[in-house]
């Protein structure tokens, strides 16, 4: 009994959701984790099954209404009474490329219930290698849910992957600046028509002097 899964939580409708609206859960999320749009992974496949067993029992009265006893009975029983934490959230590259596989590492306590958004349910704690989709505005944003239903307390946790190609580099803009800067006197404005003129002025002073001497 102490295995019972929320069936209503996998669906993500409230435990008071009618026939159609479990009917339409089911449409939306079973077209997501559908296995043949992620075929060599084991999550998709297991969250598809989940889905499909969630539904049938649900949408069938009989079997819900035996369900929602047996819910009520061992729910309270084996979530925490303290609020969720999450104890560590970690990637192990913050820049990359679409296409490119990163790894996410977890650790949640006092929750019950825990999710990466949005790529959906996951254990309390794990790790799971993900592919990065296409980025928006050069950024990709992952969410870690945990949430204690008993209490009904979440908290939310973030990870972003830039976009490589994005990311300036700031050593070329430095250089660049250095090369301008190397000959302090070359760019002042005017100094190249002073210096000439002061000859000039040596020049006509100097011819002055000849001229009263001889």
């Amino acid at each position: 009994m102490s295995r019972l899964k929320n069936y209503y939580y996998f669906l993500g409708i409230d435990s008071k959701a009618t026939l159609e609206q479990i009917k339409a859960s089911y449409r939306k999320l079973s077209h997501k984790y559908h296995p043949d749009k992620n075929p060599e992974d084991p999550f998709f496949t297991q969250r598809f099954t989940e889905l499909k067993e969630a539904y049938e029992i649900l949408s069938n009265k009989e079997s819900r209404e035996l369900y929602d006893k047996s819910l009520t009975q061992i729910t309270p029983s084996i979530r925490s009474q303290f609020p969720p934490e999450i104890k560590s959230f970690t990637v192990n590259k913050s820049y990359g490329e679409p296409g490119d596989k990163v790894i996410l590492k977890w650790n949640t306590l006092n929750a019950d219930v825990v999710k990466l958004v949005p790529f959906g349910l996951v254990n309390a704690f794990g790790e799971k290698t993900i592919e990065i989709p296409e980025f928006t505005q050069g950024q990709f944003q992952i969410l870690l849910h945990a949430q204690n239903t008993l209490l009904r307390k979440t908290v939310v946790q973030g990870i972003t992957i830039y976009d490589k190609s994005h990311v300036v580099e700031p050593a070329a803009e430095k250089s660049k600046v250095k090369k301008k800067s190397d000959s302090p006197g070359a760019n002042r404005p005017g100094a190249g028509s002073k210096k000439w003129l002061w000859l000039l002025v040596m020049m006509v002073l100097g011819a002055l002097a000849l001229y009263f001497l001889s």
